[in-house]
């Protein structure tokens, strides 16, 4: 974590040097990233909401995803 941190302070946060890179190329109008962080963050919400208003699934369905087949150590 601290060598990222000493690129960082070295050469700058890298998603504000892709955002300026694609703004001098014209690839992206000046308010693209703060319009992208609105929509994000609404979504994100809405998605939040919408998760935590599922049930949630029984305990005994916890493994089910994840083996073929139950260990036993895991059975017990």
């Amino acid at each position: 974590m601290k060598k990222i941190n000493l690129l960082i302070a070295k050469l700058g946060n890298p998603i504000k040097r892709l955002e300026k890179y694609l703004l001098d190329l014209g690839w992206i109008e000046p308010n693209f990233a703060e319009q992208k962080k609105k929509e994000l963050f609404t979504l994100i919400t809405q998605e939040l909401k919408r998760a935590s208003s599922e049930k949630l699934p029984p305990i005994d369905d916890m493994f089910t995803d994840i083996y073929h087949e139950v260990p036993p150590h895991i059975k017990e």
